[in-house]
């Protein structure tokens, strides 16, 4: 599903009406958003046809006025004298609950030659998220159950009168906490799911029973659930100061997705300035770098200074941190 809109001043122009009808099956969007305040209902029931479309809602105007893929710019004026004046007039607004819905979403420039305004083609789509292997990630609301201190425990414990290198440790106790999560801790999302879902059913029975002793147990165990959830969105949005009993999950919600895309690399551009697409290509690039940035083969160049920095570590206390 996507969205073309276009601030086409001069709707009435042939060019432009040609130009859209050339862009629309080209990019097939669902909704054509058209930005025009001195046109009137007759010229767009024209357009209406011309394009194709089966719906029309009509917005009277109110005076004038009027992350992207493509070019910086959206709109330039041209001058007999040789100048021009390039400006970024044309934006995407969303509100925050349609970019919840739409966190993917991406705002295309599109090329144009019949008006000094750009369409935008708002590509309406999910959070593009890359199928590599995730790191291990320590979820702070398992510090609330204390069956988490017993694994980790349990884990550590493991490693003493062996020979084992604590990296192995670390990462035993990540995949004995991962483990616990999926089969005992359990899905917060689905437990808040099926015990609101139950929650009803207990409410009706006690209804008709006069008990609510089970109604009382099962929104006890909600509230745990909700604040596992508000747990969960503040460490991802790392507000620290969220742990104070602040449970607006949507808020934290809203700002773990801006960070995961403001974090997210959709290109790079390699040493031979070509700009990388693909996301295996984007990683090699990466690896390329830092693997020539720390290159054993740079080191001799930095004996010289070395030779002037003063050696504070002895070789005794190196051997007592093996």
């Amino acid at each position: 599903m996507s969205c073309l809109a276009w601030n086409c001043h001069g709707l009435g122009n042939l060019l432009t009406g040609r130009e859209l009808v050339d862009i629309i099956p080209a990019k097939d969007p669902s909704i054509v958003f058209l930005i025009e305040t001195l046109t009137d209902e007759a010229r767009l029931d024209i357009v209406q046809r011309n394009i194709d479309f089966d719906h029309q809602w009509v917005v009277p105007r109110k005076g004038r006025g009027g992350g992207y893929v493509g070019p910086k710019f959206t709109w330039c004026r041209n001058f007999k004298n040789g100048t021009s004046i390039w400006e970024r007039f044309d934006r995407g607004l969303a509100t925050n609950d349609w970019f919840l819905k739409f966190p993917g979403s991406k705002v295309h420039h599109l090329q144009c030659d019949s008006s000094d305004h750009c369409p935008l083609l708002v590509v309406l789509a999910p959070l593009d998220i890359s199928s590599r292997k995730k790191p291990f990630w320590f979820e702070e609301m398992w510090l609330s159950n204390p069956r988490c201190g017993e694994i980790v425990q349990a884990a550590w414990n493991q490693g003493f009168g062996v020979e084992m290198d604590r990296e192995i440790l670390v990462e035993k106790c990540g995949k004995d906490l991962i483990w616990w999560n999926k089969n005992v801790f359990g899905s917060v999302k689905k437990d808040l799911v099926w015990k609101k879902q139950l929650l009803i059913r207990v409410e009706s029975e006690a209804l008709l029973n006069g008990n609510n002793s089970r109604v009382r147990q099962l929104k006890s165990e909600i509230n745990e659930l909700l604040d596992r959830e508000a747990r969960v969105w503040a460490q991802r949005s790392r507000l620290l100061w969220a742990n104070q009993g602040d449970k607006n999950t949507k808020y934290f919600h809203n700002c773990a997705t801006k960070r995961f895309r403001k974090n997210q690399i959709v290109k790079i551009r390699d040493k031979q300035h070509v700009w990388r697409y693909n996301p295996e290509e984007i990683s090699l690039v990466v690896t390329n770098y830092y693997e020539d940035l720390f290159h054993l083969a740079r080191l001799d160049q930095s004996n010289g200074v070395l030779d002037h920095v003063p050696q504070l570590i002895t070789e005794e206390m190196n051997a007592s941190l093996r």
